[in-house]
């Protein structure tokens, strides 16, 4: 494994802009994160982001993870048009057994940010993120389609919005 060539070392100058955005999206969120440079797993399917979510409540079970990618470009590989894609893996029972107590449902949606204009999306982002963080701690939700303002102020209500 030593000597094998390291992903972070071969990503193309857009997929190194890309990786780089999903990192300071974590990062504003707060969210912590450890990226393995080692392959683990067949992942040739993937592009873009592939992620492994981890546990500690499971112990050396598996390393812990309950979840894991991105496919964007997989439908395209057999003859069908470029589809952007998602999808994840999970052991039920691994979720089950970390997950601890039951959740309690959430508040109605307090607030929903809508984007007027795109280039405003990154402040809109961290609007929602400042809302959600304590004191406040708002359920707050943030527009991720290219909806129009009146498609997302409809939405917003549908969604019950306070």
């Amino acid at each position: 494994m030593q000597d094998a060539p390291k992903l972070l070392d071969r990503l193309t100058p857009d997929d190194a802009e890309h990786f780089a955005e999903v990192r300071a999206l974590l990062d504003d969120a707060g969210l912590q994160y450890e990226i393995v440079r080692a392959l683990v797993r067949g992942i040739d399917y993937y592009d873009a982001d592939a992620v492994r979510v981890q546990s500690g409540a499971l112990g050396a079970q598996s390393g812990g993870s309950v979840a894991a990618g991105r496919y964007d470009r997989l439908m395209s590989s057999s003859m069908a048009p470029r589809t952007p894609a998602s999808g994840w893996a999970a052991g039920v029972e691994r979720i089950l057994l970390a997950s601890g107590e039951l959740p309690v449902a959430r508040s109605p949606l307090d607030l929903f940010v809508a984007v007027a204009e795109p280039w405003r999306r990154e402040s809109a982002r961290r609007v929602r993120t400042r809302a959600r963080r304590p004191p406040s701690g708002l359920n707050a939700q943030l527009e991720l389609t290219d909806r129009s303002l009146k498609g997302q102020l409809k939405h917003a209500d549908r969604l019950g919005t306070r």
